[in-house]
């Protein structure tokens, strides 16, 4: 079964890399976020081919502030943006 590489900013300041299936990559992601995800392209300070998943809905429920990503809220993801097709 092939995996991809995310790694998770979280809201309390830690990050942590984590190996998920390229199978349920969706799930994964909705599980890692609390939700539906928006995927976020062109960020400054994130590399090329690089692309960020958020909450949809973070701001609607009030999610914490990120430390990493100012302006988000709620657990970010970070992967590369072709393992998400």
């Amino acid at each position: 079964m092939a995996t991809i590489t995310i790694q998770v900013l979280k809201t309390d300041g830690t990050k942590e890399t984590k190996q998920i299936s390229k199978e349920g990559t969706l799930e994964a992601l909705q599980a890692e976020v609390g939700g539906y995800i928006e995927v976020i392209h062109h960020v400054q300070g994130i590399p090329k081919g690089k692309i960020l998943i958020a909450n949809e809905e973070g701001q609607i429920k009030q999610l914490s502030d990120n430390p990493f990503c100012p302006g988000l809220v709620g657990n970010i993801v970070i992967m590369n943006s072709h393992d998400l097709k």
